[in-house]
Order: C-alpha cells, then structure tokens, then sequence
C-alpha cells in the first residue's frame, strides 16, 4: 500500500519474472512486509532450486495474481462481481496454486484441479472472511474492498 502506482502496477504485471532474476530486489517499501521484497533474492534463489514443474506453477500463479492485483490497483470494488472478481485474483488463484502443486508431486488426486469449483468457493471464502476481518483498519487507511451495493446500511 506503500508503493506508488506508477511503481506498482509494472512491478505487479513482472513480479513472476523477477522469480527467475537472482539479484533483484525492492528496497523502497515503507510496508510491515518490507522484509520480503528487499530479501527477494534468496527467495529467487531457493525458487529457482525447485524442479521445472514447480517453478512453472508457481511462475504462473504468481503471474495471474500479480496481473489481476495490478487491475484492482486502479478499480474500485464497487459491485458484488467485482469483490469477487478481487477474491479471485488476490486468493482462489493461490488455493488453485496449491492444489496444482500437490497435484503435481502426485500428493492429491488430478480430479481436484481439473474441476475447480471447490477450490475456487474455498479461495473466495478465505478471501471474504480477510476483508471481513480487516474491514475496519481498511475503512481506517482510507481503503475499500467492500461492494458498495453491499453496503452494511
């Protein structure tokens, strides 16, 4: 929240390539989270020792949920497709991430991914029940994830 869009926005839309560079990173961050992004390069590092069907879901996930995050930077949710549309990029796309990746070492069954509809109910819920949660400290730093047609009137 810290960062301007005219940073945040590229940053967001390349942050699955920056998974690949061994040596960047962002330092300028004001967030409680700082830490992550100014200590990228061991995550990259530790990233890149996965194998290749890993790093492909993960690179993927990352890519979809930075693109979609990057869209809502500059949207308000202002209806209930919207909040939704929100949740998916910001936590469906991560349960579905997860899913893939035990699919993919052969922990769960393929018939969970292939039909996503449980992951993404899920996904929405976790997400829902964040904005619920937060809604007050939101309302507090002058942020808004709740649909205005759901008002609480």
């Amino acid at each position: 929240m810290t960062i301007s869009l005219e940073t945040k926005i590229p940053m967001l839309n390349n942050f699955h390539t920056y998974l690949y560079q061994p040596d960047w990173r962002f330092t300028e961050s004001k967030d409680e989270h700082r830490q992550v992004l100014a200590e990228f390069p061991t995550i990259s590092q530790e990233f890149r020792k996965l194998p290749a069907m890993y790093q492909k879901v993960i690179a993927d996930t990352c890519h979809k949920v930075g693109v979609g995050m990057a869209e809502f930077s500059q949207k308000q949710i202002e209806s209930l497709l919207d909040w939704d549309q929100y949740g998916h990029y910001a936590s469906e796309l991560v349960v579905i991430g997860v899913f893939r990746l035990l699919s993919a070492s052969e922990l769960e069954d393929t018939p969970v991914v292939e039909d996503p509809r449980l992951l993404n109910s899920m996904g929405l819920m976790f997400q829902k029940a964040n904005i619920i949660r937060d809604y007050l400290e939101d309302q507090l730093e002058g942020r808004a994830f709740w649909p205005g047609e759901a008002s609480m009137d």
